[in-house]
């Protein structure tokens, strides 16, 4: 049985952004169902109104899950992961683009909750973030505060930036795809 697929997209981005339809057009070829939706207020995003609509689309997912994040996308996954779900049970993997996981000046309101970092960690051995040494967005502050409060696989590349490009090379090296 193939895996449900759920990509969230970033600040200022809808779900047809960056690499999301590129890689959702790959996934489905292979038989993936891909979810891609566009998050409410994106330019001023709050973690509940995301939240809220995250849960409502995998709640419409059956088969084991997959979720994928670019930038504050992967922000909403750790949030979803700080909270008890049925779905969790079905989750695969998890895979976070360029993340933040602390505050930033332009999206203090998505952090009015802190993670429950232990609530992430039962979910660890699902979950890669991936930072490029080159990102100028996110700095290597937020990979390293995922490294130091979990066991997820850490990612540190070069080259690919805050990952915004239209086909994504990196993405074509996750088992996932092959």
């Amino acid at each position: 049985m193939k895996e449900d697929i759920v990509i969230f997209h970033g600040l200022g981005c809808t779900g047809d952004s960056v690499w999301i339809p590129w890689l959702t057009d790959l996934l489905e070829k292979k038989g993936h169902r891909v979810w891609h939706p566009s998050l409410p207020n994106t330019e001023n995003p709050k973690a509940d109104e995301w939240i809220s609509a995250a849960e409502n689309i995998i709640s419409q997912t059956k088969n084991p899950l997959i979720l994928i994040g670019h930038s504050l996308g992967g922000t909403l996954i750790l949030h979803l992961l700080s909270r008890q779900a049925e779905w969790q049970s079905r989750l695969q993997k998890a895979y976070l683009f360029g993340a933040p996981s602390f505050t930033r000046p332009y999206t203090p309101q998505f952090y009015n909750e802190p993670f429950d970092w232990p609530s992430i960690q039962k979910h660890a051995s699902k979950i890669t973030a991936v930072w490029s040494r080159d990102d100028d967005r996110v700095p290597e502050d937020h990979i390293r505060m995922i490294a130091e409060n979990t066991d997820a696989k850490i990612v540190i590349t070069n080259g690919y930036g805050h990952f915004r490009e239209l086909e994504n090379p990196w993405l074509l090296k996750c088992e996932w795809l092959s």
